[in-house]
């Protein structure tokens, strides 16, 4: 019995090491994207620089709590709920990582790209940019307190990213039929939407992970 006791004590130090380290990875995975899409809008270089570098640290994150997972089901052999945490959680740190990817590829677009598109894209931009910015922010404030509840709500928002991509890329279509000279920015701008539109979907993923972990149900949210 005493065992159990200390088993349980251990089970429960390690989750919240690794509840530490999601929140870590969330929150430099929200500022990383915030980062790189300031120096999108601004077309600063010297900014996207630092965000791309700056992917190497949610990366190291990923490794360790998927490290730290794999120790401690090995070691305490956790059953039901904490099981399905501890798996749960190793999604979501890969879900992050592919977001932080987008960031670093949207701030690669900032030394690719000759000119930023016109206003009326940029105001779509930042639609999205403000969009994507309270998905993560939601999700990360329910990995700190899950509710099942809150994350399907939370992955509904995804439709709303869905609709203003389908009218931007739009916009931009139209701009590059006005405007020849525009066009390879343009193309460039249509990556940046997609990769936005792509971190919306992930942050539905993770909403789908809280509610297995809540419920034990799976789902499909988006």
């Amino acid at each position: 019995m005493h065992l159990m006791v200390l088993t349980h004590q251990s089970l429960s130090k390690d989750e919240k090491i690794i509840q530490g380290l999601i929140s870590s990875m969330g929150h430099a995975v929200s500022e990383g994207f915030r980062r790189s899409s300031d120096a999108f809008m601004e077309h600063d270089r010297e900014l996207a620089s630092e965000v791309i570098a700056g992917d190497q640290q949610i990366n190291a994150l990923c490794s360790q709590i998927e490290e730290q997972c794999f120790v401690t089901i090995a070691l305490r052999q956790p059953v039901a709920n904490d099981l399905r945490s501890l798996l749960a959680n190793m999604h979501i740190a890969q879900e992050y990582e592919r977001i932080g990817d987008y960031a670093a590829d949207i701030a690669r677009k900032v030394h690719d790209m000759q000119a930023m598109p016109k206003k009326e894209c940029k105001d779509h931009f930042q639609l999205m940019i403000d969009l994507c910015m309270l998905m993560l922010d939601q999700v990360n404030a329910l990995l700190e307190n899950p509710d099942e509840q809150g994350a399907r709500v939370l992955a509904a928002e995804d439709d709303k990213v869905d609709e203003e991509e389908s009218v931007l890329v739009d916009s931009l279509i139209s701009q590059m039929r006005k405007d020849p000279d525009s066009i390879e920015s343009c193309v460039h701008a249509i990556s940046v939407a997609h990769k936005m539109e792509r971190i919306a979907d992930r942050v539905t993923n993770i909403a789908e992970r809280i509610v297995f972990s809540t419920s034990g149900e799976m789902v499909e949210l988006g």
